[in-house]
């Protein structure tokens, strides 16, 4: 659009409203406790499987994951919503003794469109 007064030209750019994108969403990761519930911040024994949960909201179409453990990339998997749904549980395998201590992990999904989120950061302590 181009409004002229006067003598001087203003030039107004009027960007059209993208609808929600997945960028908007919210991704969410919580370690799964040996008796099945969620937390952002747990305890694990050597032996103990390292799983975390991975969510999104069901109005999105996520396409594949990966994890970040302690700065480490690990393999993207792809995202079956019709096996998964929206709940993809990463499995890390047993904690070894690589893994003792505090551990932050994190999910990067990426979306249908192309758009790429980051969870929130998970505390996995690992002990003996």
């Amino acid at each position: 659009m181009l409004l002229v007064a006067g003598a001087a030209a203003v030039l107004v750019v009027v960007a059209p409203r993208s609808s929600r994108s997945a960028a908007n969403d919210t991704v969410t990761a919580e370690m799964v406790e040996a008796n099945g519930g969620l937390t952002t911040n747990g305890t694990l024994t050597l032996g103990q499987d390292m799983l975390l949960s991975v969510m999104v909201p069901n109005s999105t179409n996520p396409v594949s994951l990966h994890q970040v453990f302690d700065g480490h990339v690990y393999a993207t998997f792809p995202w079956n919503v019709t096996a998964t749904h929206y709940d993809y549980i990463l499995n890390s395998n047993p904690a070894d003794p690589a893994d003792l201590g505090v551990n932050t992990v994190y999910a990067v999904v990426t979306f249908a469109d192309g758009i790429t989120a980051r969870s929130n950061n998970v505390t996995m302590n690992v002990v003996q």
